[in-house]
């Protein structure tokens, strides 16, 4: 092999490497962002049934207890498809 071919090897390797290290930035970048994005959702989510909750004192009570009722159940399923399978207690 010449200089000339090592030379454009080299060129060749460094530009490979460099596009490599660009990729992965990105994707890191990108999956921090969607991580970011979700946890800012889920904390509006939060505080949007809170709030509910509070202002369903502005209803009759029959349907007071109702709405508290409803979202209580809406809060224990978002939980349950939130929780993991490696989450889980185990039980052995």
């Amino acid at each position: 092999m010449t200089d000339e071919q090592k030379d454009d090897l080299s060129l060749v390797l460094a530009a490979s490497l460099t596009l490599l290290a660009l990729i992965i930035g990105f994707s890191f970048s990108m999956a921090t962002n969607r991580y970011d994005q979700r946890k800012n959702f889920e904390e509006a989510e939060a505080n949007a049934i809170g709030t509910e909750y509070l202002r369903a004192d502005f209803l009759p009570p029959a349907d007071t207890a109702r709405v508290r009722a409803l979202l209580s159940d809406y809060t224990k399923q978002r939980i349950l498809f939130f929780i993991n399978a490696d989450d889980a207690p185990r039980h052995e």
